[in-house]
């Protein structure tokens, strides 16, 4: 397979699904199928499988994807920092550069393997580092799609995403700059990013060929951010309505929200967002079902984002830190009274709190990671298609994500 178009099974993206592609991937070995899986996987002509429910027991590091796609983007599912905010830029380019020898010299005139042509059509391009682009990689990620966001002196950070709005990523990847290496399965996850495929796929083999990653201009990023996590476990009251959960949940979410913005107010030009997970007997919506299969406890994960100029970000992180320790703000048993004093002052919630035990763990907060501005050129390359998806390995069953909620799974 992926020796050229013809044999190319693409497993999400605008090309999964049609007559060309499962041709590929049913003549590639006897007795191969295709399954199609949807949020709620909801009946069709392909009798569809639920997405949510295959990805978390079977690929559950790539399962925050397919979550995001079914029940909604989360704020807690963030990029890693590439460290000092202030050696962090964006705008510029990216170069990849193909040799022939371990010190990057002698540049490589080998064709490139058609399974990367998409993003890299010679052996030496430029990408722009722009979040605002979605790029189109082809077979290479078997229809998916990527950004390059950042990099600094010595990283790039790349993110993948299922759909070519680039709105769901389902993994960062950071590759280091520089480093003159071999080629090979997991260097760089673009030719080879597949579980089920190797850099030797396509029509030529990376056999001897090197490569070198640098980054180039571009300004330094304006804003950061500082994601902090707090899980909290308490039950709704017995018997209670789902009007009267919901009014529970409304005034813990307006009171821990202003505890944490009060904490960071004299933040220079700091902005607070706040994000509210529910999960256990406190959700009611149907279509959060696979939700609540994930997390059996009652009780809530709340994502407080400050951004901040990039200058004053620093200062934001240290009264985070300080606001955690034993007897801060932010501390268990500082934040759970604030939270409970507030329920049992509200007028709507006191009389279904009376007994009501919050308990409350420890804030973990984020490195300060660059804020990127959102994607405006969807599908990049040849693609402009909204669907999105991933591939993932069982034994030797590859599950594979179309788009428009759906997925295609090939089973050998």
């Amino acid at each position: 397979m992926y020796q050229d178009e013809a044999t190319s099974h693409y497993k999400y993206g605008a090309k999964a699904g049609t007559a060309a592609s499962d041709k590929a991937c049913t003549a590639s070995k006897s007795g191969a199928t295709v399954t199609n899986y949807k949020c709620g996987g909801k009946d069709d002509d392909k009798k569809s499988v639920d997405l949510v429910t295959m990805m978390l027991s079977s690929v559950k590091h790539w399962s925050q994807g397919a979550v995001q796609l079914c029940c909604g983007k989360s704020d807690a599912f963030q990029p890693d920092s590439l460290g000092d905010v202030a050696d962090t830029k964006m705008g510029g380019k990216l170069t990849i550069g193909r040799y022939t020898d371990a010190e990057c010299k002698t540049a490589s005139t080998k064709e490139v393997p058609f399974k990367e042509k998409n993003l890299i059509t010679s052996n030496l391009v430029e990408i722009p580092v722009d979040s605002t682009k979605c790029l189109d990689m082809g077979i290479a990620m078997d229809g998916g799609h990527m950004q390059i966001q950042t990099c600094n002196s010595k990283k790039v950070l790349m993110a993948f995403f299922h759909d070519s709005a680039c709105s769901f990523a389902y993994q960062y990847y950071q590759s280091d700059l520089d480093n003159c290496r071999k080629i090979g399965h997991d260097h760089r996850r673009l030719d080879g990013h597949s579980p089920n495929n190797n850099a030797t796929q396509g029509n030529v083999t990376h056999t001897d060929t090197y490569e070198k990653m640098t980054c180039g201009g571009g300004a330094k990023v304006e804003k950061a951010k500082l994601v902090t996590t707090i899980k909290a476990k308490l039950s709704p009251p017995s018997g209670a309505t789902a009007a009267e959960k919901t009014t529970v949940k409304g005034v813990y979410e307006t009171a821990s929200c202003d505890a944490f913005k009060d904490t960071v107010k004299d933040t220079t030009g700091a902005e607070v967002t706040c994000g509210f997970t529910w999960s256990g007997a406190w959700v009611t919506r149907r279509r959060l079902a696979a939700h609540r299969r994930m997390s059996s406890d009652d009780g809530v994960s709340s994502q407080f984002t400050v951004t901040a100029p990039a200058a004053s970000i620093a200062a934001a992180e240290q009264t985070l830190k300080t606001a955690a320790a034993s007897g801060g703000a932010l501390s268990p048993i500082k934040f759970s009274e604030t939270i409970t004093k507030k329920l049992k002052e509200d007028p709507a919630a006191q009389s279904l709190v009376a007994n009501m035990t919050i308990t409350t763990e420890a804030p973990v907060t984020s490195a300060p990671i660059a804020v990127i501005p959102e994607p405006t050129t969807p599908g990049g390359g040849s693609s402009t298609s909204t669907s999105g998806a991933f591939t993932v390995v069982l034994g030797f069953t590859s599950a594979i994500l179309s788009a428009i909620l759906s997925v295609a799974a090939l089973v050998f």
